[in-house]
């Protein structure tokens, strides 16, 4: 807090508001920076993320040109802790099935206006894990105006880094209870909303199985893969993705797309 508060005061010209939060959790962390944000647009960032120069004025530029656009989101670049990268795509598109299946809106993906976020009332307070992600399904929900900000050289202007000490856990089999009970809420969400999304559901609990399997925690597999067939995905599919992510890791959407649906 002494390093925050030294920095803030040397750039006093950036108007830095430096809150506290007594109750843990990110999401209440976030929530007690949105209550304070009086700016018509919004942008978080978590501590494994950067913005590379220019990613700012990219920003600006684009929301100086697309008044009337809810969320601006732009590709990823992500780092693994064996130093592999990858390109993380926001496809606007379809965003309903992409952000369930793919996670398009998380956290460093995205700005948008104030009010929006506001409206749909933030972030859950009692989502230990995956909050960005239950956050992103109702802003999905809300069918929102989304526009995609291009790389200006073709690079993402934002990288994030995945480490072994990330405050998320370098195991998902070490605290199960974090992501399923985000895919709990979403499902009753897409009951209530978009039952037609519901089978998407157990497409991610089929693949959050085959990652506790691969980290050696066949017990939890099991168990949560029994609790992956919805409607519309049945045990046949699930055990599919079940086996196909246990033994790979990725790419478990691209030998499921033929049988999820994909429009709402």
């Amino acid at each position: 807090m002494a390093v925050m508060r030294r920095w803030a005061s040397e750039n006093a010209a950036l108007g830095v508001c430096l809150l506290t939060e007594s109750r843990q959790g990110a999401s209440v962390a976030r929530n007690a920076g949105l209550a304070v944000v009086t700016t018509p647009y919004v942008m978080f960032f978590d501590s494994d993320d950067v913005m590379l120069p220019g990613h700012l004025k990219r920003l600006l530029d684009g929301i100086a040109s697309h008044r009337q656009v809810d969320v601006l989101c732009w590709d990823i670049l992500c780092e693994l802790p064996d130093g592999r990268k990858y390109r993380a795509q926001c496809d606007p598109s379809n965003i309903v099935y992409n952000q369930i299946i793919g996670s398009v809106l998380s956290t460093q993906r995205y700005a948008a206006k104030t009010d929006f976020i506001k409206g749909i009332g933030g972030w859950d307070g009692e989502l230990p894990g995956w909050n960005d992600y239950e956050l992103g399904v109702r802003i999905a929900l809300s069918r929102p105006a989304v526009v995609k900000l291009a790389d200006p050289d073709g690079t993402p202007l934002v990288r994030t880094y995945f480490t072994d000490n990330s405050i998320t856990g370098a195991k998902f089999s070490s605290a199960p209870a974090k992501w399923e009970l985000a895919l709990d809420k979403i499902e009753v969400e897409l009951m209530a909303r978009c039952p037609a999304a519901v089978s998407l559901v157990g497409y991610r609990r089929a693949v959050l199985a085959g990652l506790y399997a691969r980290e050696g925690a066949l017990s939890e597999g099991r168990r949560l893969l029994a609790a992956a067939p919805t409607i519309g995905f049945g045990r046949r599919e699930a055990h599919l993705v079940y086996t196909f992510t246990r033994l790979f890791g990725r790419g478990t959407r691209f030998i499921a797309s033929p049988f999820l649906p994909k429009r709402f």
